[in-house]
């Protein structure tokens, strides 16, 4: 994958410097778009659907996929499980914290809270684990 961390202004991090990690090309298991995608739903939910695509992963940098990592999280691992038998998924977020720094019930809020406002409440891990 093409990565870089960007600063808040767009720019490229220096090394060492914290920003947001970035994928500045296309990937291969990068997503099409959220459902329903083009041929599979009404005009109106496809269009709906890609402005909360753009939205979500492209808003922030133009043309350049950004998660939306906290700037208080050193790295974090985000993973679907599968739940009620496998009809349903969870999102399951490890985070790592600056050294000396815990997960208080505050910081899962507020990365909660970040993650329904940038992203949406799919979105939205069930668990915050360190």
């Amino acid at each position: 994958m093409a990565i870089e961390s960007f600063s808040p202004e767009g720019t490229l991090c220096a090394p060492d410097e914290p920003g947001e990690l970035v994928c500045v090309k296309p990937f291969p298991c990068m997503p099409l778009g959220f459902w329903p995608l083009p041929g599979f739903g009404s005009e109106a939910d496809v269009k709906a659907a890609t402005i909360r695509y753009q939205d979500a992963y492209f808003a922030e940098f133009e043309g350049v996929w950004c998660s939306g990592v906290e700037h208080t999280i050193v790295d974090a691992l985000a993973v679907g499980q599968k739940i009620e038998g496998g009809t349903d998924e969870r999102v399951v977020l490890f985070v790592k914290l600056p050294e000396g720094h815990i997960l208080s019930a505050d910081l899962e809020q507020k990365i909660k809270t970040e993650v329904r406002n940038r992203r949406s409440p799919r979105h939205v891990p069930a668990r915050v684990c360190t």
